[in-house]
């Protein structure tokens, strides 16, 4: 964003899902409050659900439109919480998404699907994953099984893990490669996971990676186990 010449201000806001986070979301409520006053915004867009409360309410405290954008499945309690109905607009990355929230009570005026998508030129092979292969130790001949997600519950790395266990007990030349931000709790339970199930020599954890060309080149297979996703772009 800052190198497309986007200026950039930063705030900390709670995601207003229990009682003690009003605090917090009222310091929040001002602060965004003044830069909207201070950058005469004329619309806010929240990314989650979550934080579309306190940009609501800062949105119609100034006049101006109030967005948010739905990328995977919320209960209907959620879309009730978070104030979805009195957004101005809201964008889903899926038909069954936009559906979802129509039917939990937001009028379908207000909503529009803009489908994710992957620039695939962008994709196009430039090497074999060799390098990458011997940095991590995986010898020529092996077979390479990856998971490209951010290492959270809802992207059901457990279950790849568990299922991985049993690939290893009749393929033994098989490893997986975890390519995503990894510095959760959750992250760091997978990560004890692997080592208590004694396959930390096949399971390889780089973290986030901006460009994740050159791992996707590295693997032979791509697996996601999501237990929860609006419209999966892999």
């Amino acid at each position: 964003i800052r190198d497309a010449g986007i200026p950039i201000e930063w705030i900390s806001l709670p995601d207003m899902r229990k009682l003690k986070d009003v605090p917090k979301g009222i310091v929040g409520f001002w602060q965004l409050n003044q830069i909207v006053k201070k950058k005469n915004v004329r619309i806010i867009h929240a990314n989650s659900p979550p934080w579309f409360p306190i940009g609501h309410f800062v949105a119609k405290w100034n006049g101006i439109a109030s967005a948010v954008s739905v990328q995977s499945r919320l209960e209907d309690r959620r879309v009730r919480q978070f104030f979805l109905s009195h957004a101005d607009l809201i964008f889903t990355v899926s038909d069954s998404l936009r559906m979802l929230v129509e039917n939990a009570g937001v009028p379908e005026g207000k909503t529009k699907t803009i489908y994710s998508s992957v620039d695939m030129a962008w994709f196009h092979p430039r090497g074999n994953g060799l390098e990458i292969r011997a940095k991590l130790g995986i010898v020529s001949g092996d077979f390479v099984v990856g998971c490209v997600a951010n290492i959270a519950y809802y992207k059901g790395h457990d279950i790849l893990i568990r299922a991985f266990e049993k690939i290893l007990e009749k393929i033994p030349n098989v490893h997986c490669l975890f390519v995503g931000r990894d510095d959760s709790d959750f992250a760091q339970r997978m990560k004890a996971l692997v080592h208590g199930l004694g396959l930390t020599r096949y399971g390889h954890f780089v973290g986030f990676h901006a460009d994740t060309r050159p791992y996707i080149e590295a693997i032979d297979l791509l697996l996601l186990a999501s237990r929860v996703a609006g419209a999966p772009v892999a």
